[in-house]
């Protein structure tokens, strides 16, 4: 879990405050969430934990060859890099975690079809686990279905989808890279000359319209690609987007699907806690209190309704338990 709580971080004898657009604030959240959404103080704080060194290994190892400055800010793209760079640097993502060199030649023909020079297949080297691979992959697939990639979804494009969008501070650049399993392109935006293009300019209003618009006029239809598929290792679960917790009958939150590495995967369910308050408030047993309340689950329905009503009687069941205690009657003089 994440949070973009503020912090402050010293660089050289200055300070660096993130934010996040529009000085917007979510609180705890999930790393899917603080992705889909572009959450700058939740990237920094995880960066924070990650280190520099660890992130910039990374990158090297995916493909990227422009210069990566060790600052705070580099998780938030302080780096100036071409599209071609960070196209090459999202193919593991893409493929499985195998790292690609990119070509422009890769064949030469005569005008009869005579075959007259081939380049040699690349050594394929693996830089990623194939787990690590889907987890990223199913994270970017929530930026286009449910954050700052959602112009794509919204200009038809189909079938299975993962991208990112990125946009300078001052709007100068504005980029979307963005990959079916069968096809990665990107687009940027900006000048030669660096200049703003606009206050509204970014990643999701500006490129990804025109890598949908691309995608859309038939160079490719994902609707015809297979989707990704976990590798069986991993462990899926039905989250709860604002705690993490395993999303059970009584939560009231938003479910979210995740996946996890054995070992890493959530315990405690969410809305599970004011019932275990209650019964250890009334010292019922467990057993008996499951089945009142499975009785009661039955009684009200299925859904949103039942979430909200129980939630408000386990409100009220707080409210009694932890009631204060009247004032006690003050001792006659002398006494103790």
């Amino acid at each position: 879990m994440l949070t973009d709580e503020p912090v402050t971080l010293r660089t050289g004898r200055t300070t660096w405050t993130p934010t996040n657009y529009g000085d917007s604030r979510l609180g705890r959240m999930t790393m899917r969430t603080a992705l889909a959404r572009s959450n700058n103080v939740a990237t920094v704080r995880l960066a924070q934990d990650l280190g520099n060194a660890r992130i910039i290994r990374t990158a090297r190892a995916n493909g990227i060859t422009g210069e990566l400055p060790d600052v705070p800010s580099l998780s938030l793209g302080a780096a100036s890099l071409t599209p071609l760079d960070l196209t090459t640097a999202y193919a593991p993502f893409a493929n499985g975690g195998w790292r690609v060199t990119p070509h422009v030649v890769t064949r030469i023909e005569d005008a009869d079809g005579e075959l007259l020079w081939e380049r040699p297949l690349d050594v394929r080297e693996r830089v990623l686990s194939v787990e690590d691979a889907f987890l990223v992959t199913s994270m970017l697939q929530s930026v286009i279905d449910a954050g700052t990639g959602r112009p794509v979804r919204d200009y038809g494009i189909q079938g299975p989808v993962a991208g990112k969008t990125g946009t300078t501070n001052d709007g100068a650049d504005t980029w979307f890279v963005g990959y079916s399993p069968s096809l990665l392109t990107s687009v940027w935006l900006g000048a030669d000359a660096p200049r703003s293009l606009g206050a509204a300019a970014s990643g999701g209003r500006y490129a990804a319209p025109v890598w949908a618009e691309f995608m859309r006029r038939g160079w490719h239809s994902p609707e015809d690609d297979r989707a990704w598929t976990p590798p069986p290792v991993l462990i899926a679960r039905t989250v709860d987007a604002r705690s993490g917790r395993v999303f059970g009958d009584w939560c009231d939150g938003s479910p979210q699907r995740e996946y996890f590495k054995p070992g890493t995967e959530p315990k405690e369910i969410c809305g599970g806690d004011w019932f275990q308050f209650a019964a250890d408030g009334f010292k019922i047993e467990d057993e008996a209190f499951d089945a009142a309340m499975e009785a009661m689950g039955e009684a009200i329905g299925d859904g949103r309704i039942r979430q909200g009503l129980l939630r408000m009687i386990g409100d009220e069941v707080k409210r009694q338990v932890v009631a204060p205690e009247p004032p006690k009657a003050p001792r006659p003089p002398g006494q103790r």
